[in-house]
């Protein structure tokens, strides 16, 4: 960020106080709620954007098999039925393209899984591993959108305190926009694909189930 120009700093909420015997007054308690971005031109905050999205680029399929195919050897798991196998392999790998690579591979290999995890477990380790990165860009989009408007106003007639925005404004205004549906549609689809998880998991403890009972029938 600062290679951009683009400045952070962390957004505290201090709440309450107390006084020190020496007459200081000092703050109880604080909360971290974030990231504060600012920087001076829309093309510094533009291009931190930049930087931070290539951050988030996700792994290759292939890549994302070889680690869960490492993970699998390194764990405690029962082996399952070839079916069952597929298709735990394409609902973890579906569900780690959310995540950039280095978050995938870290969650994966990096953290000391002793029984091959539950994916509600491993999204807890992904989340955990992304959270600062979601938080930047949330401070990106929020510094975007404050230059542009006081670069609005600084242009406003000062008897009618409006101005007209430049073409330019106006496209920045319409993907802002659209940025703030794609975030609301990737709530939920979020949402949609925790469900399908569960309904997942709940096909592979059926075809394990199936799995199980098969040689007994067959006997």
């Amino acid at each position: 960020m600062q290679q951009c120009g683009v400045r952070l700093r962390e957004d505290i909420d201090w709440r309450g106080s107390y006084e020190k015997p020496d007459g200081t007054i000092v703050p109880a308690q604080a909360t971290r709620r974030g990231w504060i971005a600012a920087g001076e031109t829309a093309d510094q905050i533009e291009a931190a954007r930049a930087k931070l999205d290539a951050s988030m680029t996700p792994a290759m399929p292939d890549q994302v098999n070889l680690w869960i195919a490492e993970l699998s050897v390194i764990t405690a798991r029962r082996e399952d039925a070839p079916e069952v196998e597929a298709l735990r392999l394409s609902a973890y790998r579906s569900r780690l393209s959310a995540y950039p690579a280095d978050v995938s591979r870290e969650a994966l290999l990096g953290h000391p899984w002793r029984f091959f995890p539950a994916w509600a477990e491993l999204a807890e380790v992904c989340d955990r591993l992304v959270a600062e990165r979601r938080q930047i860009k949330a401070a990106l989009e929020r510094a975007a959108a404050d230059l542009a408007e006081r670069e609005l106003r600084a242009r406003a007639l000062p008897t009618e305190g409006t101005a007209t925005q430049t073409q330019e404004e106006a496209e920045a205004s319409r993907k802002r926009r659209a940025t703030v549906l794609g975030d609301m549609i990737a709530e939920m689809r979020a949402k949609a694909e925790a469900e399908q998880a569960r309904q997942d998991e709940d096909a592979v403890r059926a075809a394990e189930n199936f799995a199980a009972y098969r040689p007994k029938a067959a006997e």
